[in-house]
């Protein structure tokens, strides 16, 4: 039995530093595990707050479309596009990079970018259906308000929205 005694005397060694070398490894992966969760919380964060922007700035441009098509005073030469006049196509230009043609910058609080096309009239469903020629009340006009937002610069977290938004008078 000593001979045997004696032959075992390194093997607890050896076998708990394999398993403090497991449980090292563990940890490590555990650790990296939790930071690439913060990171991937973090970008859903900005990526919430960018659209959240984002909406912001549609509403102030629907706004401002209303204010220019209603009372006229929005001055909207450089950030309006009329497609049905045969104007510039905005989404001609790549979407991600809006360097290409006109928008109105928001800045302060709420900051992104907008522009708004004029699409052009449109009848009402069911509405010229009485009328053999169409009724003159039966048309609206309907324009594309396109707004964007970059809260941190990044392209993960550029959001962009759009809405259709129609108006009784035309521009």
């Amino acid at each position: 039995m000593n001979r045997v005694a004696a032959s075992m005397r390194g093997a607890v060694l050896v076998v708990s530093l394999i398993m403090l070398l497991l449980l090292t490894l563990l940890g490590f992966a555990a650790m990296n595990t939790s930071v690439l969760e913060v990171l991937m919380s973090f970008n859903t964060v900005r990526q919430t707050q960018s659209l959240a922007t984002a909406e912001n700035v549609l509403r102030i441009g629907e706004s401002d479309l209303e204010d220019l098509v209603v009372t006229s005073s929005a001055d909207a030469t450089s950030y309006y596009y009329n497609h049905y006049d045969g104007g510039t196509d905005p989404l001609e230009t790549e979407l991600r990079d809006w360097s290409g043609f006109n928008t109105e910058v928001v800045e302060g609080a709420v900051a992104g970018s907008y522009l708004i096309e004029y699409i052009g009239p449109r009848d009402i469903p069911g509405c010229t259906a009485a009328w053999e020629e169409g009724a003159t009340g039966c048309k609206v006009h309907a324009h594309l308000v396109s707004a964007r937002s970059n809260e941190d610069g990044s392209r993960a977290s550029l959001r962009m929205v759009q809405s259709v938004y129609t108006t009784l008078r035309g521009p």
